[in-house]
């Protein structure tokens, strides 16, 4: 059963999670309640939320789409494994290639690794290279497949050392990469009869907050749906099908006399949801089900306009909420010249909100960036004194044990600059099991200015570099 949920409100979208999970009940309390999610924020959320409308909520899971689906086809199939094409494992596979490259078509890389630091290059470009194949196995199987019978798509330069590669690495490990893998449970899932694969399935599978996803996710999604309960929660800004829009680039390479009433945000901001019900369409998705709960906004704010002129997707003249002289403030732009102004300035605006407003509460607050760890740093300076959590982050900023490790593994493949070196010395996970104390990192850290060590562990380190073998200043 695959069910639809729509609204342009996630706080109607949560409601009618609560009253599927509260009416639909799961036959038996040790099933968990499985989420699919694209965020670590969105779990938090979530949980947030759901725990506030039962009080008490437990026996649940929080999973990335990849990872359940590789887990559903490992239930399906014991011997339906992609741990070979893992993409860690892929950065070594592709670096040995990278090592014998031989051939017309991969003379690209050939000149790319010619020069200084050959082995630096390879080992980054394998990275690189490990982080694309795996995208391509989830977004564009069927590059693979053409790839796999020895053929071109596009006949470019960077297409042929790219099939060169891939050959060579399936040549080794086999086909069975991740899409394939995929595809076979998909096909598997649809072919069968409704319900076959119950007892080896969740009871009931939750997609909530995922407004971008590859064909073969919707695919794999629609199979599942043939099996057991599926609820999809889309959050949609437009009650109107607007995936057709064009966008302003597209808009200007076409005749001038041709008008278009719909709102701009949608066309210029709104792709990826123009691209997601496209897709929709396109898999041809046999809905048991669609809700939707569209809800216009009851105020009188910028913010509420924008809302409604969204949801009825019609760019109307903006009217003045207030008379002259009184304050709109639900839409704010503030231009810093820092990210450490950006939050201070953010601090500035969360405290006159509490301060001004008594029901707002700190869980009801959200900050949302681009990317969170480049401003983590700059959060923990100026929010010490509020209580706050940070999502999304990697688990080398989670961990600090794994950061201070990490950071020993690149120093030990470094210059050994004095200062690096006693960077990491002076963390406390690692000069307590040394037996020091805070004193006798000052009095370390004398004896290296008054010795004027700079870099190296020793002449012969500096041998290797290339350099004079003179232990002076190592």
């Amino acid at each position: 059963m695959f069910v639809l949920h729509s609204s342009n409100k996630t706080e109607n979208l949560v409601a009618q999670l609560g009253v599927v999970i509260e009416t639909l009940s799961l036959s038996s309390p040790f099933d968990k309640e499985i989420f699919l999610i694209q965020s670590q924020g969105m779990e938090r959320w979530l949980s947030q939320q759901l725990s506030q409308q039962f009080k008490v909520w437990a026996n649940y899971e929080f999973l990335f789409p990849a990872k359940f689906f590789s887990s559903v086809a490992q239930k399906l199939d014991k011997k339906l494994s992609d741990a070979l094409f893992d993409r860690h494992k892929m950065t070594w596979r592709i670096e040995n290639v990278l090592r014998e490259l031989q051939g017309e078509d991969v003379l690209p890389l050939q000149h790319y690794l010619e020069g200084e630091n050959p082995d630096l290059k390879r080992y980054q470009l394998a990275q690189e290279l490990a982080q694309l194949f795996d995208q391509y196995q989830m977004m564009r199987p069927d590059l693979l497949a053409t790839w796999q019978e020895n053929k071109l798509l596009y006949d470019t330069a960077a297409e042929r050392w790219q099939k060169a590669l891939w050959r060579e690495i399936t040549a080794q490990i086999g086909t069975q990469h991740r899409g394939a893998l995929w595809q076979k449970v998909i096909n598997q899932l649809l072919d069968a009869e409704e319900n076959v694969y119950a007892n080896k399935l969740p009871k009931r599978v939750i997609v909530f907050g995922i407004n971008t996803t590859p064909p073969l996710f919707l695919a794999f999604l629609h199979g599942l749906s043939k099996h057991c309960q599926l609820h999809l929660f889309l959050l949609n800004p437009s009650k109107d099908y607007w995936a057709d829009i064009p966008s302003k680039r597209a808009r200007l390479k076409q005749e001038p006399e041709e008008q278009y009433d719909s709102h701009p945000l949608l066309s210029s901001l709104g792709q990826q949801g123009r691209e997601f019900q496209a897709l929709l369409l396109e898999q041809n998705l046999a809905i048991d089900l669609d809700l939707d709960t569209f809800e216009r906004a009851d105020g009188v704010t910028v913010l509420n306009q924008l809302q409604n002129d969204l949801l009825e997707n019609k760019a109307n003249p903006p009217q003045p909420p207030f008379p002259r002289g009184e304050q709109d403030n639900s839409i704010q732009i503030h231009a810093c010249h820092s990210r450490m102004r950006e939050v201070e300035v953010l601090k500035n605006q969360l405290i006159h909100a509490l301060e001004h407003d008594k029901n707002l509460e700190l869980r009801d607050i959200v900050v949302m960036a681009p990317d969170i760890g480049n401003y983590e740093p700059f959060i923990s300076a100026v929010f010490h004194d509020i209580h706050h959590t940070i999502a999304d982050r990697s688990l080398r900023l989670s961990n600090h044990a794994l950061d201070i490790f990490i950071r020993f593994l690149h120093l030990s493949q470094s210059r050994f600059g004095w200062q690096s070196v006693l960077d990491l010395l002076a963390e406390p996970i690692v000069y307590t099991h040394f037996d020091l104390s805070e004193t006798d990192l000052e009095l370390i850290r004398h004896w290296v200015l008054e010795t004027q060590v700079r870099w190296g562990k020793s002449g012969e380190h500096k041998a290797e570099l290339d350099l004079p073998n003179l232990d002076a200043n190592t």
